[in-house]
């Protein structure tokens, strides 16, 4: 019995040729020669000892060894084909690329990473901030945490955590305000200030909040927006005026001072944070580790974050900020 293996080439250019009976296609299907096909076939034949194809003037048939032959192969390339990816998915070794919003990275996810690092130190984690909504079907990320509503194209959507708003402020600024005979003791204060959006806070946020603090009819004066919620926090921070803030961006600013509360209302976000995957291609054994550790960390953060309690599954509004 000839226990000598052939070639993977070979194999693959006999399970190609029988699939279209040609070499020509099969040399373009693998990306070589017709003469290299002719090569591997004839040396596979050599070693199995029989013809596999019948070469007819204008096409190829399969011989009576040949069929016999085909579907060991094919079953033998899809088996090693399914175990190479297993093995690949398994490993915990290489790097996890996430895409994620500037904001959730610098002030929730960041000062966080140092707990996974530690506990998984052969994984190397790629962390790209970005606006942009990445398409993973099409790109090297594993996933992407995003703030939405959860729908979106060729993706599968986790809801992580929701988030809460409030009007925040700088000591810096009451301060200036004390001086200046002013005060934010009420909502008809705000009139007073200059109000920091980012681009999800806009007049609809606070029109809501407005409306739960009870005066729905008060104008804000909105003359500064900015497309980064991280930056609008830092705005509000150096004493530019009060912006509404997300609860689970400004966790260490209202503990260190930096940031005070202004009023006790408070308003759900209308959206929330998800951990978003490709449909294309399964989750990797990496992915899934950060999954677990990300949802365990979101545990701990309940009172500053808590989980979704809305659905979202009939909104058709998306956006990444």
């Amino acid at each position: 019995m000839n226990t000598h293996l052939p070639p993977i080439m070979s194999l693959r250019c006999f399970e190609s040729a029988a699939k279209h009976l040609s070499f020509t296609l099969a040399a373009q299907d693998l990306f070589i020669t017709q003469a290299a096909v002719s090569q591997h076939i004839r040396n596979l034949e050599q070693q199995v000892g029989a013809p596999l194809f019948v070469r007819h003037s204008r096409r190829l048939s399969l011989t009576e060894q040949g069929l016999a032959f085909l579907p060991y192969v094919s079953q033998s390339l899809t088996l090693l084909a399914d175990g190479m990816q297993k093995v690949s998915l398994s490993s915990t070794t290489g790097a996890l690329n996430i895409s994620a919003l500037p904001s959730f990275c610098s002030r929730w996810l960041v000062p966080r990473l140092w707990h996974f690092l530690e506990q998984y130190p052969e994984i190397e984690v790629r962390l790209t901030p970005s606006l942009q909504v990445v398409d993973l079907a099409q790109s090297d990320f594993d996933l992407a945490i995003r703030f939405g509503l959860g729908e979106y194209p060729n993706c599968d959507s986790e809801a992580l955590m929701s988030d809460n708003l409030f009007p925040v402020c700088s000591p810096k600024l009451l301060e200036s305000m004390k001086l200046a005979n002013k005060s934010l003791a009420s909502a008809p204060d705000l009139t007073q200030v200059t109000i920091i959006n980012d681009f999800l806070t806009t007049n609809t946020s606070w029109n809501t909040w407005l409306r739960a603090a009870g005066y729905p009819a008060l104008k804000l004066k909105d003359n500064l927006s900015i497309s980064d919620a991280s930056l609008a926090i830092t705005a509000a921070v150096s004493g530019q005026g009060v912006t509404l803030a997300r609860q689970s961006l400004v966790g260490e600013e209202l503990a260190n001072g930096q940031l005070v509360r202004l009023f006790e209302t408070s308003i759900a976000s209308d959206y929330g944070y998800f951990l978003v995957t490709a449909k294309n291609r399964p989750v990797s054994e990496k992915a899934q580790i950060f999954r677990r550790w990300l949802q365990q960390q979101i545990v701990k953060d309940g009172n500053l974050c808590p989980p979704l309690q809305r659905e979202l599954a009939n909104s058709k509004i998306e956006t990444d900020n």
